[in-house]
């Protein structure tokens, strides 16, 4: 596997780090999760903006801390590409996805232009999930679930097509969606 980046992206409960997990293992790409990586900044920041703990819907929270902590994320996945490796970023960027401007933003920060699988799942399968991973950050999204879906239809996802693959949660789907990938591109990444 030659591609340099793949980030392995979608709404929260998709099941991004299980696939993200197998695929490091198989690959032996370092992985990048952004809740990781980030968590320690994140409750940091949040204590000293005065965001609840487990807030990820509040303007100071979108447009603050999310911004910063994918800064890192970028930076961490350039320090890994110049040491030699390749990466796999595990994150949802759903925030970003619909930003036209990002995507070559983000390539440019990280030094390379990323793969994105963007995982998709049915919605009560997804809703499933969430209750499932009982987590507090996700209370918001549970309680209102239906408003939060309804939010994301019919949103355009502005990544150039070239880098950008919708798939499920199978992780025979995501390596097949790679392997076309790499095909198209020559293998070269």
């Amino acid at each position: 596997m030659n591609t340099k980046v793949i980030i392995i992206a979608g709404w929260p409960g998709v099941g991004k780090t299980t696939l993200a997990k197998q695929l490091q293992k198989d690959t032996g790409y370092v992985l990048l999760n952004k809740d990781d990586l980030t968590k320690d900044v994140t409750s940091r920041l949040h204590e000293i903006l005065g965001i609840a703990p487990e807030d990820r819907e509040s303007i100071l929270h979108t447009t603050v801390v999310r911004s910063l902590t994918h800064q890192m994320l970028y930076n961490a996945a350039h320090c890994v590409l110049d040491s030699g490796h390749s990466v796999i970023i595990d994150t949802p960027f759903d925030q970003y996805i619909t930003k036209k401007e990002w995507y070559s933003h983000m390539a440019e920060e990280i030094g390379c232009c990323p793969l994105i699988l963007w995982i998709e799942i049915p919605k009560e399968q997804e809703y499933q999930q969430l209750l499932s991973r009982n987590r507090a950050i996700d209370s918001w999204k549970i309680t209102h679930f239906d408003e939060y879906y309804a939010r994301r239809q019919g949103m355009n996802y502005e990544v150039p097509s070239e880098y950008f693959v919708r798939c499920s949660n199978s992780y025979e789907e995501l390596v097949k969606c790679i392997k076309t990938y790499q095909k198209l591109k020559g293998d070269k990444g």
